[in-house]
């Protein structure tokens, strides 16, 4: 018996943390006097949320609107640890000059998380630490946001206070007041904001950071559109700024750090800041890094730069660095810059002409064959040139449409392979071949006829066999640059979906 027992005590101590609750939020089907369980949802989100303990819980969120109308009382308090997450179409409304939410203090390694809203009203989100206090870390994801305030308000004073990371994946602010607004003075620990896969537009302000604390912040974008902001789009007195693939149009500054702080730095990379009533680039700080970017069409490309400024491989407007590193100062040809579509067309001189690996604002990696002379290398700007372009999911019974790119004049064969592409292609005299050469299927031949390339039409059956299947395209075209005269185009791989 004593065996036993003790048998049960190990296996006990052994065996895994129980896992976290999970709590349910009803505005339409729940009540706040129900237990919060899977068929007992709460009604609102103020009373879950004030229900439940701090740690590592998540409150899913059902489709409704949660309003004043329905109960919440703002700002609604998250408390480290938790996760918000929608399940469907889930609309939180603020009023009044009020936050959606707000967040007390914590610690860096707790995260509470915002996931698969709708914010709509006045302010998102208020991040406020003071003396002592220390940020919790904020993670952003898959929200649809349109407010008439900004999207985070945070702050951070005293001594040992500290902000923490703001991570945002996949966010979409729209039509609305502004992004973040960062405040920070006399802290131990400033905030920083990490971005990717997001697109801001058509608001009133940017980023915009004070700072009169003793470290600078960080600021980081990747794969980030910046459209229609009124005010700078990134305005910041001490921070450390680093874009990656990003385009910012159609604001007033694009990128400003304002600061004479000699610690201040700004890095940019692959991206395109192009249209801009302001500046494109100006930093106070001491380093400021371009590289493999398009600056083109402000109202003055590079500003006031009295640090080190370092320019490689890109293409400035008003000639800054022209002649240089790579450097040139050319028209970039984009595709149609009066609608706001900045891809390259095919002869543009900032085609081939980077240096640095990595993956466009579209999600393609800058290794395609641009100027098809069987020698892939990374375009300038935030987009790489595909000389066969297609969606990557297709409605059987409907039109695909295959996009070649070349030169006028030249004709183009398109190839279909009933397979994926091929994981490592076949290097031919005519360049990367992707598709099996026994599965090549000639599907059309055209002349190119304009700039803009040549379109094929491909009439998909109405068959559900096809249905998950995924098949590989791939193009040739007639190339003076290529050595034997032709080049592969890069490979569009096509998944068929009812």
């Amino acid at each position: 018996m004593q065996r036993h027992i003790s048998t049960l005590i190990l296996a006990g101590l052994l065996a895994p943390a129980s896992v976290a609750d999970d709590f349910y939020v009803d505005a339409i089907n729940g009540s706040d006097g129900a237990n919060g369980g899977l068929g007992d949802p709460w009604r609102t989100l103020t009373h879950a949320l004030a229900q439940v303990p701090t740690g590592d819980q998540t409150i899913y969120v059902a489709s409704g609107n949660y309003d004043a109308a329905n109960g919440e009382q703002f700002p609604i308090e998250l408390r480290p640890g938790q996760t918000i997450q929608g399940t469907g179409d889930a609309i939180v409304t603020s009023h009044g000059n009020l936050n959606a939410f707000y967040l007390q203090p914590g610690t860096i390694w707790d995260t509470v998380e915002l996931n698969t809203l709708r914010l709509r009203g006045t302010h998102g989100l208020g991040v406020y630490t003071t003396w002592g206090d220390f940020a919790t870390s904020v993670v952003l994801r898959n929200l649809d946001v349109s407010l008439s305030g900004r999207l985070v308000n945070a702050e951070s004073s005293g001594a040992i206070a500290g902000g923490g990371p703001i991570t945002l994946e996949n966010v979409h602010v729209h039509d609305g007041g502004g992004l973040i607004w960062l405040n920070q003075w006399d802290c131990a620990n400033t905030f920083s904001i990490h971005a990717t896969d997001c697109t801001f537009e058509r608001l009133d302000e940017g980023v915009n950071e004070s700072n009169s604390a003793n470290i600078p912040s960080a600021m980081t974008f990747t794969r980030c559109r910046f459209s229609d902001i009124q005010w700078d789009v990134i305005n910041a007195d001490y921070t450390n700024l680093t874009m990656e693939s990003c385009l910012i149009e159609g604001g007033r500054d694009a990128v400003n750090i304002n600061s004479s702080y000699v610690w201040g730095s700004a890095t940019i990379r692959h991206s395109t800041l192009v249209n801009n009533s302001g500046v494109g680039v100006v930093n106070g700080g001491s380093t400021t890094s371009i590289l493999d970017s398009i600056v083109w069409g402000n109202a003055d490309d590079i500003g006031l730069i009295p640090g080190t400024l370092n320019i490689q491989s890109s293409n400035i407007g008003d000639g800054t660095g022209a002649g240089q590193n790579g450097t040139i100062s050319a028209d970039p040809l984009f595709r149609d810059a009066n609608a706001g579509d900045y891809r390259l067309m095919f002869g543009s001189p900032s085609v081939d002409a980077g240096v640095l690996a990595g993956t466009d604002l579209d999600g393609f990696p800058f290794d395609t064959d641009g100027d098809l002379d069987t020698d892939p290398q990374p375009d300038m700007g935030a987009y790489e040139l595909r000389t066969l372009f297609a969606p990557n999911k297709a409605r059987i019974g409907s039109k695909l449409h295959l996009d070649a790119a070349g030169a006028t004049d030249q004709y183009t064969a398109f190839f279909l392979g009933r397979t994926e592409p091929m994981v490592t292609p076949d290097v031919t005299p005519f360049g990367r071949r992707w598709i099996p050469e026994n599965q090549l299927e000639l599907i059309g031949t055209h002349k190119i006829l304009s700039p803009h390339g040549v379109r094929h039409t491909v009439y998909l059956p109405n068959s559900q066999p096809l249905v998950g299947l995924t098949f590989s395209f791939q193009a040739m075209t007639r190339s003076a640059a290529a050595p034997s005269g032709a080049a592969w185009s890069d490979v569009a791989a096509v998944q068929f979906m009812p």
